[in-house]
């Protein structure tokens, strides 16, 4: 057969599904690193010149493919690593073990270096250390919604007390001094 039968959204979500919580993690961050690499590809692709042209359009379309499949990727492989957790798809230690690596002081550490790093470089005046600033900024952000997936569940609340049902205070000393 020379044409195959395009997947289905549905068989392409249950092979996602089979994957390990280690290959979605890869993946996940190799999507961060390709969509912050995007703009190293804007910036060497020049937009600034030649509009209108042939040569632009095609330089506009492969310089933000990475952006667009890297975030495609990115997002993909967190839905799955968030359904897969709500669904208690991997064994709780394994869960337990990566939160607790995501919420050391050294990890956090590392996202605001690189915040407060891309933010330095990007109000830089040399124009091809911005593109290194969003680099950085993209990783950063997309490194702390992989956190944030981890992030331990909150405790249940106690229940809050429904004063409807209740009878009206009453008091016999009320009014006295």
């Amino acid at each position: 057969m020379l044409f195959r039968q395009p997947r289905s959204y549905n068989s392409l979500m249950e092979r996602r599904a089979h994957l390990s919580l280690t290959q979605l993690i890869a993946a996940y961050i190799g999507g961060s690193l390709l969509a912050a690499s995007s703009f190293y590809a804007i910036d060497l692709a020049d937009l600034g010149h030649n509009h209108g042209t042939p040569g632009f359009w095609l330089d506009l379309l492969l310089s933000f493919t990475p952006l667009i499949l890297g975030l495609y990727i990115n997002f993909a492989a967190h839905q799955t690593i968030e359904a897969g957790i709500a669904a208690q798809r991997w064994p709780e230690d394994k869960i337990i073990s990566l939160r607790a690596s995501f919420e050391t002081v050294l990890w956090i550490g590392f996202n605001v270096t690189l915040m407060l790093a891309a933010i330095a470089i990007m109000f830089a005046d040399d124009r091809r250390l911005r593109s290194t600033g969003w680099f950085l900024l993209t990783l950063a952000q997309r490194l702390m919604r992989l956190q944030y997936v981890f992030k331990s569940p909150k405790s249940q609340s106690p229940p809050s007390i429904d004063w409807r049902n209740h009878q009206p205070l009453q008091s016999s000393h009320w009014g006295n001094r």
